[in-house]
């Protein structure tokens, strides 16, 4: 089944990339892999289920040039390292409250390798907190 579902998002990533062909610069995909507390499932069973089958998908956007976008919420640091091994180049958000995903030791251990879209928190600074607030979170 999870063959099917990817063979499925592969060829509607053909048919869209070839209608936009010089018209974008990335694709941006996802699955939420993780939670506050950690991952989904296991990293041993992310690596056998999952993996391969996204390293196919970006394999594909790679192939017409583009960036490679992934969305993934929750704490996925143990498995950054087999995003950037199968070509993410973007991963987002950063959700600075859920497990070992400080930004800051996010960019000093990974930060060479994939680029980080966002690291505000969205559950606690945006909603509640005041402008200034949110500007000191942003420039520290």
């Amino acid at each position: 089944m999870l063959d099917k579902v990817n063979d499925f998002a592969i060829a509607y990533l053909h048919k869209c990339m070839e209608k936009c062909t010089g018209l974008i610069d990335g694709v941006y995909c996802g699955d939420d892999f993780g939670t506050q507390r950690g991952l989904l499932i296991s990293p041993e069973m992310w690596r056998q289920y999952i993996k391969p089958r996204y390293k196919n998908l970006i394999e594909v956007v790679h192939n017409y040039g583009l960036k490679y976008f992934h969305h993934s919420c929750g704490g996925v640091r143990p498995i950054i390292p087999d995003m950037i091994e199968i070509g993410v180049d973007v991963l987002n958000p950063i959700q600075p409250l859920a497990v070992g995903m400080e930004p800051r030791e996010l960019a000093d251990d990974f930060g060479k390798k994939i680029t980080f879209y966002g690291a505000i928190d969205e559950q606690d600074t945006l909603p509640f907190k005041k402008p200034e607030d949110v500007r000191q979170e942003v420039f520290n």
